[in-house]
């Protein structure tokens, strides 16, 4: 299981990427820009893995669900 930390927009929230078995989960997708989103994007591919869920982890603040349609675009 690999876990990743994006420091992403307008308010520098934290964004999590899990990776297990060649499927992954989002929490708090942060992402504020697509170059943000990209960034994720880009580790799936040299990982192999599939976006499988995106989960609102923490709350439902406005800078820990940003990126909800993006990730949604991926599943």
């Amino acid at each position: 299981m690999q876990l990743y930390k994006y420091n992403v927009g307008p308010f520098a929230e934290n964004t999590y990427l899990l990776i297990n078995e060649k499927k992954s989960l989002v929490i708090d997708p942060g992402f504020n820009k697509t170059k943000e989103f990209e960034q994720m994007q880009e580790t799936l591919r040299e990982e192999s893995a599939a976006l499988f869920a995106v989960v609102a982890e923490t709350h439902a603040h406005v800078d820990h669900i940003l990126g909800s349609q993006l990730c949604a675009r991926g599943i």
